[in-house]
């Protein structure tokens, strides 16, 4: 069995409904199972609030980014909140991670009162 060149684990994160009520600390390890030596730079998220940080666990082989989710962070409708790396491998040029998080149910609408008007 043939394993990827570069794998990551987890492909994607998956956050509990928002808005968070702690921090949550995420690890995604990204590991090369190529002959050639892998350099992972730049790490970043793709909407503000998150903070993600790279460490080389392997030289050129196995890496962690660790994404730091603050408390009350929720991913807007619509909003594409992906973690990503840079690589010097040319099939993969940036590593992405998606993020989700689903969305909280809309809180009920009251229905209108209905108050009856005083008979005489």
């Amino acid at each position: 069995m043939v394993q990827p060149t570069v794998t990551v684990s987890p492909n994607y994160i998956m956050l509990p409904q928002g808005p968070l009520t702690n921090a949550m600390h995420m690890v995604v390890t990204i590991q090369n199972n190529g002959t050639n030596s892998l350099v992972v730079s730049e790490p970043r998220m793709t909407v503000p609030g998150p903070e993600v940080h790279l460490k080389e666990i392997q030289l050129g082989r196995s890496f962690n980014l660790t994404v730091d989710f603050p408390a009350g962070f929720q991913a807007q409708v619509g909003q594409n909140v992906e973690v990503t790396a840079k690589s010097n491998h040319p099939k993969f040029p940036v590593i992405t991670v998606h993020v989700s998080q689903p969305q909280a149910p809309a809180a009920a609408i009251p229905a209108p009162s209905v108050v009856p008007a005083k008979q005489k």
